[in-house]
């Protein structure tokens, strides 16, 4: 009787006839990695391994390779930057657990807390083998639009603009798949360190007909575009003038961040009532001053709301503040802010 496996290891027992499940390790150290895969291997020998030491390479091995599992260090699935290996995993369907450690307190606003932990155990490697799901599984994102669809009429010159940090790689992911070629220019600031954005970047460019791009300094904002604000450094705004240009400005860290989300709604309260804005699932307070802002000069205005955020901190701050005009559940937000910049006045 075949042994009962799932994904990827399936196809390759269906070519081949031999079950090889493949299983990636992320570990900064190399003594620890070879002593979890002889434990494995002394209980389930049907199984090969690739280590790596950071989560850089783990997500360059992930997006290229597509391995059936990914354990990975506590040490860094508790860094912001995992969520970025994390969202790709779950769009390409890898199932990812947490390798126990001796501490159980985690930094709070990670994504590395979400995930099962795996140790030796012998349970828990029977659980790598069945396939079992995460706690968290993946959602099915939406049905992406199709670009022969009858046309939609937004505003010529509407803008959308989104804030997120914590838990905003998922976000964004069920968003933009609603995007298509005709959707209003977007700009996006998204809390990511610039070594990932590149990976960023190539992420959301795999669920939507948009094309999702790092922003560079006088782009001229097109629809069927996406900017995101490329990394650390520099602040992504909107220029002054016509046509809309993105501008990325030297200039300190606002509310704690460069580039900061309130940078970017403040630099577009001239054009308040062509813009439809969104702040998502983060830490902190960034994004919600701006949003305020742009609500009372006559922006449409959104919030994620608290049963769908990984950190419940930026939209309730904005929510407190007056800011938000419509609190949504995600995916009821990438559609509510199309339909919005249908409804954006002439004016301006």
């Amino acid at each position: 009787m075949p042994r009962r496996c799932s994904g990827n290891a399936q196809l390759r027992y269906q070519r081949t006839g031999i079950l090889i499940m493949r299983v990636l390790i992320c570990h900064p150290e190399e003594d620890a990695a070879e002593i979890l895969k002889k434990n494995i291997w002394s209980k389930t020998p049907d199984i090969r391994f690739h280590h790596v030491r950071d989560l850089t390479a783990a997500y360059n091995v992930t997006e290229h390779h597509v391995p059936d599992r990914l354990l990975v260090a506590a040490s860094l699935a508790d860094q912001p930057e995992a969520e970025l290996l994390f969202a790709l995993a779950k769009l390409l369907g890898v199932q990812c657990f947490r390798l126990a450690s001796d501490q159980h307190s985690m930094p709070a606003g990670t994504t590395g807390h979400d995930l099962p932990v795996f140790s030796s155990a012998s349970d828990d490697i029977q659980t790598i083998v069945r396939g079992v799901r995460s706690r968290l599984p993946h959602p099915a994102m939406g049905t992406p639009v199709s670009d022969k669809a009858p046309p939609h009429v937004f505003c010529d010159r509407a803008l959308i603009l989104i804030g997120a940090s914590t838990g905003g790689i998922d976000a964004l992911l069920r968003i933009l798949c609603h995007w298509s070629t005709r959707t209003p220019p977007t700009m996006i600031v998204q809390h990511t360190g610039s070594g990932h954005i590149d990976s960023l970047v190539r992420l959301l460019n795999s669920v939507t007909s948009a094309e999702v791009r790092a922003a560079k300094h006088d782009d001229e904002l097109m629809h069927g575009r996406v900017y995101i604000a490329a990394g650390e450094g520099t602040h992504l705004c909107l220029s002054k003038g016509r046509p809309h240009r993105a501008a990325l400005v030297a200039a300190p860290p606002m509310s704690g961040h460069c580039p900061s989300v309130d940078m970017l709604f403040a630099s577009a309260v001239s054009r308040a009532s062509r813009v439809s804005a969104a702040l998502l699932t983060g830490m902190g307070k960034d994004g919600a001053d701006g949003l305020l802002q742009l609500r009372t000069a006559g922006a449409a205005t959104f919030a994620q709301d608290a049963a769908t955020s990984v950190v419940y901190g930026m939209p309730r701050i904005a929510k407190e503040r007056g800011a938000v005009e419509h609190e949504l559940p995600i995916d009821r937000i990438g559609p509510a802010l199309l339909e919005s910049t249908r409804k954006r006045t002439s004016a301006v």
